[in-house]
C-alpha cells in the first residue's frame, strides 16, 4: 500500500521540480497592443470605472 503512494508522490515531486521547462528572464511585453490587455489584478478585483 506504502509503495504505490510512495511512487505516486516522487512523480508528483518530479514533476514539480521539473516545471514547464522554460528557460532564461521573464520578459514583460512593451508592445502597444500589451498596454491594453487586463492586468492580473484587475481580473481578481474588478474595478468601478467604466
Amino acid at each position: 500500500m506504502k509503495t504505490p503512494i510512495l511512487g505516486s508522490l516522487l512523480l508528483l515531486v518530479a514533476a514539480m521540480v521539473i516545471g514547464c521547462g522554460m528557460k532564461g528572464d521573464l520578459m514583460l511585453p512593451s508592445d502597444p497592443e500589451s498596454m491594453e490587455r487586463t492586468k492580473f489584478p484587475d481580473v481578481l478585483i474588478p474595478s468601478t470605472k467604466p
